[in-house]
Formats: C-alpha cells, sequence, structure tokens
C-alpha cells in the first residue's frame, strides 16, 4: 500500500483494483474499484481520481470545497500548508477566488498561477505568494500588467486579508 499526498489519504491495495480513500477531515472511508472507475471513465488519470472522488465527498465536507475551488484556478505549492492556512485565515477564501477572477481580466483566460505559503522571518506571520507566470510576455508589458492589476483591483481589496497576499510576475 502506499499514501498520497493530496486532499485525501489514499490507500491503494496490491491489486491496483481496490482504492480505500480517508477523508483527511471527518475520517471516513471510502471504498471504491478504480477498475470499474477507470473503465467508465477512460478520459481520467489515476492522479485526477482522488479529486474527483473527493468532490464527490467534499459536500459533506465544506472546509475543503475552497481548496476543489482554488485547484481549479491556482498550482497549489504544498497543499497542506496552504490548507493550515486557509482554515486559520478564513477571509482568504473569497479573497483567492475574486483575485484570480481579476487576474484573468488582465493577464488574460486560463493565467497559470501558482500559490505558495510563505513565512516572514521579520514578522513572523505567513503569507500566500502568487506567481504568475508571464514568460510568453515581454518583461515591459508583464510590469504594466501586474501595475494595472495592481492598482484596478488589488490594493482596494488587499485590507481584505491584512497584506498577506502578495503578488509577483514570473
Amino acid at each position: 500500500m502506499r499514501k498520497i499526498n493530496s486532499f485525501m489519504d489514499v490507500n491503494m491495495l496490491i491489486d491496483g483494483s481496490t482504492f480505500i480513500y480517508k477523508c483527511k477531515k471527518c475520517g471516513e472511508e471510502l471504498h471504491t474499484t478504480g477498475v470499474n472507475y477507470f473503465e467508465n471513465n477512460p478520459e481520467m488519470a489515476i492522479e485526477d481520481y482522488p479529486k474527483q472522488l473527493a468532490e464527490e465527498h467534499y459536500p459533506k465536507c465544506s472546509e475543503y470545497s475552497v481548496m476543489i475551488a482554488l485547484t481549479n484556478y491556482y498550482n497549489l505549492v504544498n497543499e497542506l500548508e496552504i490548507y493550515s492556512f486557509i482554515k486559520e485565515n478564513k477571509n482568504i477564501n473569497s479573497f483567492l477566488l475574486d483575485a484570480y477572477q481579476q487576474m484573468e481580466k488582465v493577464f488574460g483566460e486560463n493565467v497559470k498561477v501558482t500559490l505558495k505559503k510563505k513565512d516572514n522571518s521579520k514578522t513572523s506571520n505567513s503569507m500566500l505568494v502568487a506567481y504568475i507566470d508571464t514568460s510568453h510576455l515581454s518583461v515591459k508589458d508583464a510590469r504594466k500588467m501586474l501595475r494595472q492589476f495592481k492598482f484596478d483591483w488589488y490594493l482596494k481589496n488587499n485590507e481584505r486579508v491584512n497584506g498577506r497576499f502578495i503578488i509577483h510576475v514570473t
């Protein structure tokens, strides 16, 4: 058996056909037969399956629903750290979803954004840092778009999260 560090703890039995998922929040075990699932959904990759199963379970565990939504928008570096941060700072949930929608308006549809939790050694406060992928843009255009995003939305909304969200372009 192996563990997958994801939204759910996963034990995969040796024969590869039965999966036992354990919700990290409520502890409920969800048993399913992976072979039947993949026969009916051949387009789904095996690493996407825990997410799909979790989406069906999460209405019972609403704290995870935010994480599911965030994974649709952000590339999360160390999901569990980000989840802990969000759990401690509940006011950031809607901010992150709103921020991505605004980033799409400025940087284009399906903008790639990586989200990472950082600890500030000077203040001993944690914050989330968003890295917007602008590798397809010139440096001048990337800075111009970042400035537009900051003045049109970010500076007006950053007090919602007490300055615990920072944006960089990469």
